[in-house]
C-alpha cells in the first residue's frame, strides 16, 4: 500500500495503480480516498469559549 500511495502522489491513475500493484481498484479507491481526503474538524459552533 505504501507503493500505491507513492504512485498516487505522483499522479498515477487507479487503473495504472491496480496493474502495477495487483491490488483491486475498489480497494485502492477506499484506501487512497481516506488518505487524500481533507481531515474533518469537529464542530465548534456550540463551544462556550467561542
Amino acid at each position: 500500500m505504501e507503493y500505491a500511495r507513492l504512485l498516487k502522489q505522483q499522479g498515477t491513475s487507479l487503473g495504472q495503480l491496480a496493474a502495477k500493484t495487483g491490488i483491486p481498484k475498489t480497494s485502492l479507491h477506499r484506501y487512497l480516498a481516506d488518505m487524500f481526503s481533507p481531515s474533518r474538524r469537529p464542530e465548534t459552533h456550540n463551544d462556550p469559549g467561542s
